[in-house]
This record gives structure tokens, sequence and C-alpha cells, in this order.
């Protein structure tokens, strides 16, 4: 993905739609409860969540680069289960997956 590593090469001088883009990709649609903060949950225990604030049309470097370590988490165990054949799926790819079967049959669906 081009953007994360322009990400990567400068934490900095990210926008928060592309640093919220990023996220969402990953794991899925975030909680916005009106301000400039958008919270996305992480799938795993201990570090749950990941913050983005959105400070004047730009992402907190910091924020940034604490995405990018959610990230290269994330996507380890999917390195590594690769090789053996697997392929996980994010939450957002199965959310988009869900959407609009509800009722539909087809093949393999009753």
């Amino acid at each position: 993905m081009k953007l994360l590593k322009a990400m990567r090469e400068h934490p900095g001088g990210v926008t928060f739609s592309d640093a919220k883009k990023v996220a969402e990709h990953f794991f899925g649609a975030g909680r916005q409860t009106g301000g400039s903060h958008v919270v996305f949950k992480m799938p795993w225990a201990g570090d749950p969540r990941i913050n983005l604030q959105n400070d004047k049309g730009e992402a907190k470097a910091y924020q940034v680069r604490q995405l990018i370590a959610a990230v290269d988490k994330f996507e380890a165990p999917k390195v590594s289960e690769s090789a053996a054949g697997f392929e996980e799926e994010t939450p957002a790819k199965a959310e988009k997956k869900g959407k609009g079967q509800a009722g539909k049959k087809g093949k393999g669906n009753g």
C-alpha cells in the first residue's frame, strides 16, 4: 500500500484523511462522537484502541506512528500464516463481505 509506505517515511506530514483511510482499511470503521477524534478498536487485548485527531487537516505524528505500529502488529501473524498457506481477513474486508448478502439465495446459500 503506497499510502502506508509514505506514512512510514514521513509520519509528520500525513493528512488526517489519509491516516483515517489506512486505519479503516485495517481495522474497520472508527467511532467518532462529534469532536476531532476518531477511535479505532484493535482486534487484540492490551492496547485496544488507536486514536486519530484531526489537527487542522493533519494527523498528529505520534498518532501516525502508533497507527503504523498497530498495522505492523496486525500484519505480523498474517505474514507467518501466509507462508503456511493461510490468509487473514481484515475486519473491514469481513464487514464488506457481509453487506448485501442477507436474504440472497445463490450457490451454497440454501
